[in-house]
């Protein structure tokens, strides 16, 4: 009997704890090539180990995550980063629609100087 009662109280246990967390998917885009899916973009909640990028068609999903308030941040190489709040809830999943500009860069001018040597070549 005890041992029916303690395998009982174990699945109830990870029942609960399998129930307490919460999903976030979403699309990235490019903005700069008319809402193009952006691939390969950095997509992480701040603070904490859960992160992934973005796919081929952009999409991206980031699974089992502890109910709470928390940032994320989605980035990528030569785009603006932009930062979201979220609030993941138990049992359920965000959805999150966003694209990225590009970044204006500029370079700064390079002076290069070169300087050449005479040298006598005596030859028979």
């Amino acid at each position: 009997m005890n041992k029916l009662l303690l395998l009982f109280c174990l699945l109830i246990g990870t029942g609960a704890y399998a129930q307490s967390e919460g999903s976030v998917k979403g699309n990235i885009t490019d903005m700069e090539m008319g809402g193009e899916p952006l691939m390969f973009a950095l997509v992480e909640i701040e603070g904490t180990n859960w992160s992934t990028e973005t796919n081929f068609n952009g999409n991206f999903e980031l699974e089992h995550i502890t109910p709470g308030n928390y940032t994320i941040e989605i980035s990528s190489l030569g785009y603006s980063t932009i930062s979201l709040p979220i609030e993941v809830v138990d049992s359920e999943t965000i959805y999150i629609q966003e694209g990225l500009h590009a970044k204006q860069m500029s370079l700064e001018e390079v002076q290069t100087l070169t300087s050449t040597k005479k040298t006598a070549f005596a030859g028979k």
